[in-house]
């Protein structure tokens, strides 16, 4: 992501491709990993480099609508989905209409607790 030949907004989008395959579905672990190299672009290079509207769709896809049977994913989507929230802040609950009031709650919370350490990490 960082050669000048290819740079972040090539691999963002490589990234944010569809996995499945007419075979088979990806595996959670497949999955995750995903997600995590997605955060991970995310918050090296900014939204400026990686469209937040691709990659929300990206994470509904590939989860399920957040819904994956692996909790490991489903708690990766929310990690990133909690950073997501760092960046563009309440509008990421556009993206979050189809959650159950259980899931939203434990958004709602992981996006509070990102709120505090914030705000504890600049004083």
């Amino acid at each position: 992501a960082f050669s000048p030949c290819i740079g972040s907004t090539y691999v963002g989008s490589q990234a944010l491709k569809p996995m499945r395959s007419q075979e088979t579905k990806p595996t959670g672990r497949a999955i995750r990993s995903r997600l995590m190299f997605v955060h991970k672009l995310l918050d090296e290079f900014g939204e400026k480099h990686i469209s937040v509207e691709q990659v929300m769709s990206f994470v509904k896809d590939v989860t399920d609508n957040f819904s994956h049977k692996d909790a490991n994913v489903r708690d990766t989507a929310k990690e990133l989905t909690t950073l997501i929230y760092q960046i563009i802040g309440e509008d990421v609950f556009l993206f979050l209409d189809s959650l159950p009031a259980r899931q939203l709650r434990e958004y709602k919370a992981s996006f509070a607790n990102s709120r505090i350490n914030l705000s504890g990490s600049r004083s």
